[in-house]
């Protein structure tokens, strides 16, 4: 069993390394990129992106129906993030109202496995502060169906002096800037909220 969980975990992250290579934009949309890859693979670049996206999605899925998702475990959490962000990219840029409800199904899944593993540590549910601010109302409405979401003033603060690491999140290709998304500076944006409730709060 232990085995063919490795095997599960390394194929995720095969998967999510192909998908932030491949949906980098210096590479599907430089001029000569996409005939390039195209030889070269037998296929073209959004083809080898849906196949690795369909890839993830599926061993997040079975992996789900197996195990579920509120076993801790640091690298599903960030599969989970990975593949959340990209389904809620691809909802903004979505017009098709069938693609619309298949990435509604994945962010509310994957959104709330992302909650699950902050109920065992404290970098998950930074994770899922980070994944619910992204959401269409529509879609928060209705992972609510599935899950207690408390107010952001509630959720325990004393840990954030902790949290002290480089993990870039919220990251779905390599040309984007990792430096604005590490964990540590959006502990810093989380401190400055605080700090903003609670003058808020001070001054009613």
């Amino acid at each position: 069993m232990h085995l063919v969980y490795s095997y599960k975990l390394s194929s995720m992250h095969y998967f999510q390394l192909l998908l932030r290579l491949l949906r980098a934009l210096d590479i599907t949309d430089e001029e000569g990129s996409e005939t390039e890859i195209s030889l070269k693979f037998g296929t073209s670049p959004q083809q080898i992106i849906n196949h690795c996206n369909v890839s993830l999605e599926t061993l997040l899925r079975a992996y789900f129906l197996r195990h579920g998702f509120e076993w801790m475990d640091s690298y599903l959490c960030s599969f989970l993030t990975d593949v959340c962000f990209m389904a809620i990219h691809d909802m903004n840029a979505s017009s098709s109202h069938e693609n619309t409800t298949a990435l509604q199904s994945s962010i509310v899944l994957f959104a709330k496995g992302v909650y699950d593993q902050g109920q065992s540590f404290f970098v998950g549910q930074l994770m899922f502060e980070l994944v619910r601010k992204k959401l269409r109302l529509e879609d928060f409405e209705l992972l609510k169906r599935f899950i207690k979401i408390e107010p952001i003033q509630e959720i325990q603060t004393s840990g954030l002096a902790q949290v002290q690491m480089e993990w870039p999140v919220e990251i779905i290709s390599v040309t984007e800037n990792p430096d604005a998304k590490r964990i540590n500076s959006l502990v810093k944006k989380f401190k400055e909220a605080s700090l903003d409730l609670s003058s808020e709060d001070s001054t009613e």
